[in-house]
């Protein structure tokens, strides 16, 4: 008797296994784009802040490692939730050399940094956040800054596997150009007022 259950049992959790619906991996290239918001507030000035529509190319590479335009970090899955950990020190990086190109000498310290999202089941749709708060020091002025930014966005997959980044055909600002511009502007605005 115990010798005909058996390949019954295993014929049934073949079958279960083939039938039950698998979540499709993160991974591969994803266009992104939704509302940006940014605020900036620098000492002895009143807070400007900018709502606006952003776009960015993000893609999970198998093994953990993650890229956007500009910036790289690492990722995770956990059922459909994934989370990104990006390099703070590629963000401050960037926004420095960004603020340097405007004619400005700018220290930037990341003090929070959250990417988090969802996929949908079908594996074709993802969604999500990125919140990310930083702290400024513009030189010639001698006065510190915040910023606090926010990103909601939805993504279509481009591929399932990793593609470039010269795919992305995008022509909205990314979330640091956003981001970048409204530090610029707000020091801009220093300036007229001195």
């Amino acid at each position: 008797m115990k010798r005909s259950i058996i390949p019954w049992f295993v014929l049934l959790v073949a079958l279960l296994s083939i039938s039950a619906p698998a979540l499709a991996a993160v991974e591969g290239s994803w266009s992104v784009g939704g509302r940006a918001g940014v605020t900036v507030k620098v000492q002895g000035s009143r807070a400007q802040s900018s709502h606006q529509y952003a776009s960015d190319l993000f893609t999970f590479y198998p093994g953990g490692a993650f890229t956007m335009v500009d910036v790289s970090g690492t990722w995770t899955q956990t059922r459909s939730q994934f989370t990104v950990t990006l390099n703070a020190s590629d963000i401050e990086a960037l926004y420095e050399q960004m603020f340097a190109d405007e004619g400005y000498t700018v220290d930037v310290t990341v003090t929070s940094l959250v990417l988090k999202g969802r996929e949908t089941p079908s594996g074709e749709r993802l969604r999500g956040k990125m919140t990310m708060r930083l702290e400024l020091y513009i030189y010639y002025a001698g006065l510190p800054g915040k910023v606090k930014a926010s990103y909601t966005f939805t993504g279509s997959r481009l591929s399932p596997g990793p593609a470039p980044l010269a795919e992305s055909t995008a022509s909205a600002l990314t979330l640091r150009e956003a981001v970048a511009k409204t530090v610029a502007d707000t020091i801009r605005q220093l300036e007229a007022e001195r």
